[in-house]
């Protein structure tokens, strides 16, 4: 690739100076979309061409046909369990308003009748989306499929381990842990400054076992996925 290329990370924007689209595309289902398609092009054009790094949330069928060889990449594949990752995604849904969430908004901070109705409708379809396991037969198959995939990364990145994860990505890119991890610092401390946060904001204590127990009931086939994440996150050596 152009020498000008190396090390450098294809931008993500409107410009056109942007490598890639600023697309929230997403192949977890269905028929790729024009953002998918727009993103998928532009990955393919660029890298390794332009640049020699992206961030983008993109299944393991789209960094192979974009050309990405995990032998030779840096791919890290990042996951939470399935179960704090719902329970995170509906308080998140409500806090924003988001489209749809009404219907499910608590009552009060003890009520969670509208998390449980939440998971039993699967509204925005969090439910397996780890494996991207449809309705129907062949869990199994999708399963298998998925772990394979998950073994293909360079890197396992546990959001519950995520220094340890990030000490990982340094050693493994070559680059300054304690940079690395002020960076990751600094981040935090922007975001809680303009009204964010990085802490979860799910007060997972309160959050009935019998919910918990639902919700991981509905993704069996994640869970099983995340334990398999874990026990590779334990044997890689670095």
């Amino acid at each position: 690739m152009p020498k000008e290329g190396a090390g450098r990370w294809c931008r993500r924007g409107s410009g056109p100076l942007d490598d890639l689209p600023w697309d929230p595309a997403t192949c977890s289902a269905g028929a790729p979309g024009e953002a998918d398609q727009r993103l998928y092009a532009a990955t393919r054009r660029n890298f390794l061409a332009q640049c020699s790094g992206f961030a983008a949330r993109q299944d393991w069928a789209f960094l192979g046909g974009a050309g990405v060889d995990p032998a030779q990449t840096i791919t890290l594949a990042v996951q939470r369990h399935p179960v704090d990752r719902t329970v995170s995604s509906y308080f998140h849904a409500v806090q924003q308003k988001a489209p749809g969430i009404q219907a499910y908004r608590p009552a009060n901070a003890s009520d969670f009748s509208g998390l449980r109705r939440f998971v039993e409708d699967d509204p925005h379809r969090l439910s397996n989306v780890a494996t991207q396991a449809g309705p129907g037969g062949g869990a199994r198959k999708v399963l298998a499929v998925a772990k394979r995939n998950l073994e293909k990364a360079c890197l396992i990145v546990l959001t519950e381990y995520l220094d340890e994860s990030l000490i990982r990505l340094a050693r493994t890119a070559g680059w300054p842990e304690d940079l690395l991890l002020a960076a990751a610092r600094k981040q935090e401390e922007q975001s809680r400054a303009t009204g964010g946060t990085r802490v979860n904001a799910t007060p997972r204590p309160q959050v009935p076992k019998e919910i918990r127990q639902l919700i991981a009931s509905y993704n069996q086939l994640d869970v099983q996925l995340y334990e398999h994440a874990v026990r590779l996150f334990l044997h890689q050596d670095y």
